[in-house]
């Protein structure tokens, strides 16, 4: 008898221990899930900051721009008092730099951008005082900014890990994936599955697979069946 209740605390002991180190690895994958994602979060940011610094530069270069060329249209169409100010030609208005801005008869109607990943478009209006290079600069500028969630792909299984629930010993195994790049406005939004668990069946655990092999992987779902199957 005190050798039965030695072994008995033995093995109460090793399946202490195997949980502790499955309880320590747990929360060492889920420290490094959350590094990751912070990391992905962080150049994300650094990306969106980098992007929207250089449409501000643009923005201010292609202002000046047009200011700079209006005023040497301006000096350049000057002529006496005594005669009429010629009338400008259509050309003008399309000349790189010069403002646009159409009659009402000749004014630019919508146009649309379709988003990356989705089945339906949008309708931008131009905007005013843009010539038509401008508003394809920006509406190009759009387009970029309408980025999906791009996930890694799925780590390897983990090895099968032992722990308690319920009075029962079971063997699961993970997998995790990363976001790469988080969605921009527009874009797709990330999928919510980003571990994976599957359980680790060994011969003999369901009469349902015993003549199956040594060691058996099921899918959670799969298990679920053959227990329910196997319960009725």
């Amino acid at each position: 008898d005190l050798e039965r209740v030695e072994r008995r605390r033995a093995e109460e002991e090793q399946d202490a221990r195997e949980q502790a180190e499955a309880d320590d690895l747990e929360r060492a994958e889920q420290e490094a899930l959350a590094k990751a994602e912070r990391a992905a979060r962080e150049r994300a940011a650094l990306v969106a900051k980098e992007k929207r610094l250089e449409r501000e530069r643009r923005a201010r270069a292609k202002a000046a721009q047009a200011a700079s060329s209006f005023a040497s249209s301006a000096i350049e169409n000057q002529v006496p008092a005594t005669h009429p100010a010629p009338a400008p030609s259509y050309n003008s208005f399309l000349q790189p730099g010069s403002l646009y801005e159409p009659d009402e008869g000749d004014s630019l109607g919508p146009y649309e951008v379709a988003s990356v990943g989705s089945n339906e478009s949008e309708m931008m209006h131009p905007l005013p005082n843009l010539t038509r290079d401008e508003q394809s600069e920006i509406a190009a500028v759009r387009r970029e900014a309408m980025r999906d969630c791009v996930l890694s792909d799925w780590s390897d299984w983990s090895d099968c890990r032992r722990f308690r629930h319920d009075g029962m010993k079971l063997r699961f195994s993970k997998r995790y994936r990363e976001v790469l790049q988080p969605p921009l406005p527009g874009g797709r939004p990330c999928a919510a599955d980003m571990v994976s668990s599957r359980s680790c069946m060994t011969m003999g655990t369901l009469t349902a697979i015993r003549s199956m092999g040594d060691l058996m992987y099921y899918p959670l779902e799969v298990v679920d069946r053959l227990i329910g199957s196997e319960g009725g």
